[in-house]
């Protein structure tokens, strides 16, 4: 896939190798999506969702 390379800008792994943190697209407004695995069981238990512009993080949500 073209353009996959400029488009997650960062990515953030756990000791287990699960994916918990990505940063896509570049410049002046970016997306934050982090993952929270629970440590006992090593299950998915929280995804948030932050966007974030060139001087202020904005609000997140949970699902």
């Amino acid at each position: 896939m073209t353009g996959i390379d400029s488009y997650i800008s960062n990515t953030t792994y756990d000791v287990r190798g699960n994916l918990i943190g990505r940063t896509l697209g570049t410049g002046t407004k970016r997306v934050q999506l982090d993952t929270v695995f629970d440590i006992y069981i090593n299950r998915l238990a929280e995804n948030r969702v932050s966007t974030e512009n060139q001087t202020t993080r904005a609000r997140g949500c949970r699902s």
